[in-house]
């Protein structure tokens, strides 16, 4: 069960099929909520502890920030750093078709460790490795995930235009929301944000740091062991990390990628085991699912699905917040 008290959602309210937004709550999406201040007086609130779960989650619609994106994608989700701030932003990128809410718990943990956090909503609605499946190209999965990222014409699988491209949505939300301090002369600051994502998502965060220095890359459930994966680098190896579960389907592809992207270490269990977790940045857990969602691929990172301890904290937040360097 979740722990729900003192728990704020800011529900977005949808205006026509264009899906543009509002946030609820006495503010507007570049505004501080007064219950977002509120996460300062809660108790012992850090990166992993209960409290996080009560942090106040946000939504943006992406075409709030720029009229010339597609309608009808669902909001952007976010949560405003509590506590001490960083001065870092976690942008997270969604799996295939799935939702930002979707993904909300992680958010809050990092955002209860100083972090600003982002679950961006994207062109997710092409399963690339479905597709790529049936395409003899070596380079069909790169093509596709440099069309979805910056919307220029390289798959004949996708149609992505600038608009709707990762870079301009990311670039527009953060506009959107006063986040000035997470730009750089028009376009995102690399160097400032960790990037994340889930299964399909984690290959966009690892393509972002193969062409930009990020400050982490973190891969949930991903990512395929394609030939981009063993291009050179922009983000050092030592700031990447992978966490899968070894029931997953899809888990014999995910070391053979983390060997390719040079992910420390070997695949360690962090099932009864502590933080650094002998220093390998390859994580595995054999834990049981969530029984209300009992799917093993969105296990390690997806709200209905990841495990919760008796106080209602995800299991895994301990391996969360050692990824985020929490």
């Amino acid at each position: 069960m979740r722990v729900w008290s003192r728990r704020v959602l800011f529900v977005a309210v949808l205006a026509g099929c264009g899906g543009d937004a509002a946030t609820e709550g006495g503010a507007d999406a570049g505004g501080a909520p007064d219950a977002a201040r509120d996460a300062d007086a809660l108790p012992e609130l850090g990166c992993g502890s209960p409290e996080a779960q009560a942090l106040p989650v946000e939504a943006l619609a992406p075409r709030a920030t720029d009229p010339d994106v597609r309608p009808g994608d669902p909001p952007h989700r976010l949560v405003r750093a509590a506590g001490t701030p960083s001065g870092r932003l976690l942008v997270f990128f969604p799996g295939a078709t799935a939702d930002p809410a979707e993904y909300e718990d992680l958010l809050r943990h990092a955002a209860a460790g100083g972090d600003d956090a982002l679950a961006l909503a994207y062109a997710n609605d092409v399963r690339i490795f479905a597709v790529c499946a049936r395409d003899d190209d070596p380079g069909c999965q790169e093509n596709l995930r440099l069309e979805i990222l910056r919307g220029e014409d390289l798959s004949p699988h996708i149609e992505v235009g600038p608009a709707d491209s990762i870079l301009n949505r990311l670039t527009h939300a953060l506009e959107s929301l006063g986040w000035d301090r997470y730009l750089d002369e028009g376009a995102p600051a690399w160097a400032r944000l960790a990037v994340a994502g889930h299964s399909q998502g984690s290959g966009h965060a690892a393509m972002i740091g193969r062409f930009s220095e990020t400050d982490r890359v973190l891969l949930f459930a991903g990512t395929e062991p394609a030939p981009w994966t063993r291009r050179p680098r922009s983000t050092p190896a030592e700031r990447t990390f992978g966490f899968a579960h070894d029931d997953d389907p899809l888990f014999m592809a995910f070391p053979n990628s983390w060997t390719n992207l040079g992910i420390p270490g070997a695949p360690t269990s962090v099932d009864g085991g502590e933080p650094p977790y002998g220093g390998s940045q390859q994580l595995v857990t054999s834990a049981p699912a969530n029984p209300a969602d009992e799917n093993f691929h969105r296990s390690p990172v997806s709200d209905a699905s990841t495990p919760r301890a008796s106080d209602g904290t995800p299991v895994y937040a301990p391996v969360w917040c050692h990824m985020l360097g929490r």
